[in-house]
């Protein structure tokens, strides 16, 4: 049997039921100013309190605009971030470019892009809109509108529309190049909808001053995942302190209020920059052994100790031969096989000062990173452990970073 609202009325008000749906569904965050557009709407609205629960949160769908502080949108609003757009698609490399709104309402920014892309002869792209209010993307997909979306709309750009009374019409060739999609990031994975770095350029505009800064990271998060590894996030004043905030993104200072996407060998070199120092390999007296063995293969050329090491059964000299065959060839692969025979030989000291010589040859990744971490930890290096650990913290934010680093620095989780 369903529920009337007015049977619930003991546990929960009408407005209650409301502000939770809006945060729960959509991340819609609930605000001083917005508390009032929310008592609006239901003075507005005395029927609600009789509605099925089913049939009050569709009456709430349909109504999503009546909840944001300012909805208002026209064609070329953005017109400098427009420009900084037809910049970088002209500067890049990709065959084909695609391009997302997110937050698109009622498509005019789509539609603003795809024409200045058809002025500036770029032909080759995809532009789609994605947003949570269904009545905007039916206007979105008719591409049909009122002179109320053209303000600041250059007089010639109207010859991209055809007019019947006082309602204007996107041409269909240049509606052919845009769609729109009702995704919720809060709810469904993007991923089932596009496939990974899918996305050259993603556009953030008056959508996340709206939402709970927990749901903000989700959202950001999912973005990150459809953004080309060269992409860009171009987006509002508003905006860029909310995604800056995030920690999802870089701040990208060739465009104004732009980002690009983390690229963790970029991270490593600029955060970890103390894994970039060629330092002297200073020995220690667990090592003591395998130099005293290198120093003896000095002159064997690289195929002579290539032979002895096949028959070589000593870990000390095995350790030895490979340390040699790397400084004769600064070959990584030797290198990274004679970090590999520390580790086995628990010269775990030795292990973590070559692994940044290692790191420094070579395109470094995340696990790099950890295995350095490891490696400090088995070497009671806790201080360069923690270090590294709280540099990993602020970058990524992982949950089992941070336990780690708890652990080591107050012993608990």
């Amino acid at each position: 049997m369903k529920m009337m609202l007015s049977n619930i009325f003991k546990k929960n008000t009408l407005f209650e039921i409301i502000s939770e749906f809006l945060l729960t569904e959509y991340g819609l965050k609930i605000t001083s100013a917005n508390i009032d557009l929310i008592t609006k709407f239901i003075s507005e609205n005395q029927y609600l309190s009789s509605l099925l629960i089913d049939e009050l949160y569709l009456t709430l769908k349909k109504n999503l605009k009546s909840f944001m502080l300012n909805n208002e949108t026209y064609f070329f609003r953005h017109k400098k971030q427009i420009n900084n757009v037809l910049d970088y698609v002209k500067c890049t490399q990709d065959l084909k470019v695609n391009i997302l709104s997110f937050g698109c309402s009622s498509g005019e920014e789509c539609y603003s892009i795809a024409i200045e892309f058809f002025i500036n002869n770029i032909t080759n792209y995809e532009i789609i809109g994605i947003d949570i209010d269904d009545e905007a993307l039916k206007q979105a997909k008719k591409g049909t509108y009122n002179i109320r979306s053209f303000k600041k709309f250059p007089e010639p750009y109207y010859s991209f529309f055809t007019k019947k009374k006082e309602q204007y019409t996107i041409k269909p060739f240049l509606k052919e190049k845009v769609r729109f999609l009702n995704i919720n990031l809060i709810k469904e994975n993007i991923k089932n909808f596009f496939k990974s770095n899918y996305f050259n350029i993603i556009l953030i505009n008056n959508v996340l001053i709206y939402l709970d800064m927990r749901f903000i990271k989700i959202i950001l998060d999912q973005l990150n995942t459809v953004l080309k590894e060269n992409g860009k996030i171009f987006t509002t004043v508003e905006e860029f302190n909310l995604i800056l905030k995030s920690n999802v993104f870089f701040k990208d200072d060739t465009y104004s209020y732009a980002f690009k996407k983390k690229n963790l060998e970029e991270l490593i070199k600029k955060e970890f920059r103390e894994l970039y120092e060629m330092k002297p390999i200073s020995k220690n007296p667990e090592s003591e052994r395998i130099y005293y063995f290198a120093e003896k293969y000095n002159n064997f050329d690289e195929e002579t100790l290539k032979n002895i090491l096949q028959k070589e059964k000593k870990p000390e000299k095995i350790c030895a031969i490979y340390y040699s065959l790397f400084t004769k060839t600064l070959n990584p692969e030797f290198l990274e096989i004679f970090i590999k025979k520390l580790i086995t030989y628990n010269h775990h000291y030795e292990a973590k000062k070559w692994l940044k010589t290692y790191i420094l040859l070579i395109n470094p990744t995340e696990k790099d990173i950890n295995d350095y971490i490891e490696l400090c930890i088995k070497a009671k290096d806790y201080e360069e452990a923690i270090k590294m650990l709280e540099k990993k913290v602020s970058l990524f934010n992982r949950k089992e970073d941070i336990e780690k680093l708890n652990i080591i620095k107050y012993g608990k989780k």
